[in-house]
């Protein structure tokens, strides 16, 4: 039962998102400009989106998680590259509240966007695959400096603060956390990886070259940071789940409405069996991602065997499902479907590259099954 409180947030997100996200969509999509995304970031800041997650102390609002993946499920109705910017911003928001008081004090109401000066974006940069540390921290003289290059990161031309995890060790076991700003020496954003969707996010490896590493820089404790990337990821997850199932909904609206105004053999195509079940199945997969999302943000568990809520299974349905709703949508609207006007195909595209984000679905089966056996 969602509060009146929570209810007064998503209506807001509604009127926001059909006011400064819809009339661009989507146009903006062919000709995406991080000086556009900043500016609609600028807007979110008179209704308090940053902060959402960030406690009252600190500037922002203190929500809950589900109240955030609620605002990103509405933002992704209009454009899941939008939420996605959201999305990596509450990783980012999360990792630091992890962290020391004088780091919070530092770093949260900056990402609070508290004070009206610079906009401030967050993101995370994901942990690379263990077979291919791709980062080092060497000590010298007392000091320490990062160097290697990241795996593709969201908002990587938007932010100013990267959360960045590395493994020290093998298997995960030595998870280092850092906090690091591009633009400073040793630290640059490498080129844009040119995804075909969530154009409005761009997504681009992070370089550091002998990058030294400040006195608070480090969350958490060294090579103890894996307790801190479970809650990130945990959170992450379950906001991908979240916008995948928002930009569903909107796909599911739009092949509902299509199939309401064309007619074939006399009738509207909504009328015809096959049709409505296509339609069926779509609200079926959005129903159950909708719940599974929900579930395991709420961390509702029933206690019966392999039910446990884990937001990686949940991001791994939400966003599978996503794209076979996105492709029946398309189906309903037949050729018109692939043309860039009706809206569809940018949902696709979209939809394809959050179903990569955070990791493959198969790498997270393997990963829940592999802590399974710890």
């Amino acid at each position: 039962m969602l509060t009146e409180e929570l209810r007064d947030i998503l209506e807001l997100s509604r009127k926001f998102a059909a006011k400064e996200i819809g009339p661009h969509m989507p146009d903006i999509d062919l000709t995406p400009s991080p000086d556009w995304t900043r500016s609609l970031w600028t807007k979110s800041r008179d209704v308090g989106f940053p902060g959402l997650l960030i406690p009252e102390e600190f500037g922002g609002f203190g929500q809950s998680d589900l109240c955030a993946a609620l605002v990103v499920d509405v933002l992704a109705g209009e454009c899941a590259g939008v939420a996605s910017v959201f999305a990596h911003h509450f990783a980012a928001a999360r990792c630091i509240a992890s962290g020391s008081d004088e780091q919070k004090k530092t770093f949260l109401p900056m990402l609070a966007n508290a004070d009206g000066a610079e906009p401030v974006i967050g993101t995370v940069t994901p942990l690379p695959y263990l077979d291919e540390n791709r980062l080092t921290l060497a000590e010298r003289d007392g000091k320490l400096y990062l160097s290697g290059t990241s795996q593709l990161t969201g908002n990587a031309f938007l932010a100013r603060h990267f959360c960045v995890f590395f493994d020290e060790g093998s298997a995960g076991a030595d998870i280092t956390c850092i906090v690091a700003e591009p633009g400073k020496p040793g630290c640059r954003v490498g080129e844009t990886a040119g995804f075909t969707g969530l154009k409005l996010n761009p997504f681009a490896p992070v370089i550091f070259e002998d990058m030294e590493v400040p006195p608070g820089a480090v969350i958490g404790e060294r090579r103890g940071a894996a307790p801190i990337l479970q809650a990130t990821e945990d959170l992450f997850y379950n906001l991908l789940s979240a916008a995948a199932m928002g930009a569903a909904r909107t796909a599911y609206r739009k092949a509902r409405a299509y199939a309401e105004e064309r007619y074939q053999f006399g009738k509207m195509i909504v009328r015809h069996q096959e049709i409505q079940r296509i339609l069926g199945t779509i609200l079926m997969k959005l129903s159950v991602g909708t719940s599974g999302y929900l579930r395991a943000i709420t961390h509702n568990d029933s206690e019966l065997p392999y039910s446990s809520a884990d937001p990686r299974f949940a991001k791994s349905y939400c966003t599978d499902a996503a794209v076979e709703i996105v492709l029946d949508a398309i189906q309903v609207h037949g050729g018109y479907g692939y043309m860039h006007d009706y809206g569809v195909e940018k949902i696709m595209r979209d939809v394809k590259v959050l179903s990569l984000l955070g990791g493959s679905s198969p790498r997270l089966h393997i990963q829940a099954v592999a802590k399974d056996l710890e």
